[in-house]
């Protein structure tokens, strides 16, 4: 269903993503540059990114059951809507995981260890009408690292920023 209206919208995509992604980098700043008391909102956020992943990966499929199998592939960027769609997946979970953690790589290594996890069970649990694919994998993992490397990036950016703000000023008269 998601992919089918993704195809109907292809020339819309990658603007929708773009913008989508543009509103989770700026949130994330806003998040972090107010503190600590914001930490708990970067939380459900990634909370809430990692549900999506789930939802969208797991759920049945209303194709028939797919065979048990697993397609093997080295095209690490999957062209057109799907493999776009894939590498967006991952960035909310990613990046709102590394500004709640402060610990961007860990959650990197983790969501791509969630991705392959996600393959195993597409490829083994047949009633879900899924397959496994090491594209999805790649693509996944592609957005996986994106996040990370703008949550690095916003914690990077934020941080310092929030150190010299007013309570800095404060602090030195």
């Amino acid at each position: 269903m998601v992919s089918t209206a993704l195809v109907m919208l292809h020339a819309f995509v990658p603007a929708l993503f773009a913008g989508f992604v543009l509103a989770c980098v700026g949130a994330g700043l806003l998040l972090v540059r107010a503190g600590d008391r914001a930490r708990r909102a970067l939380q459900v956020l990634a909370v809430l990114g990692g549900v999506a992943v789930l939802a969208l990966t797991l759920t049945p499929s209303s194709a028939e059951p797919a065979p048990a199998f697993c397609a093997i592939q080295w095209e690490p960027f999957s062209p057109g809507v799907t493999g776009l769609a894939n590498m967006v997946l991952f960035v909310p979970l990613a990046y709102f995981g590394g500004l709640a953690t402060r610990r961007p790589l860990l959650v990197v290594l983790g969501a791509v260890a969630l991705s392959a996890s996600i393959e195993v069970v597409q490829g083994a649990v047949v009633p879900l009408g899924r397959a496994c694919d090491t594209d999805d994998l790649w693509s996944n993992a592609v957005g996986a690292a994106a996040g990370g490397v703008l949550a690095a990036l916003a914690l990077l950016v934020a941080l310092p920023l929030r150190r010299s703000g007013p309570q800095a000023v404060a602090g030195g008269a």
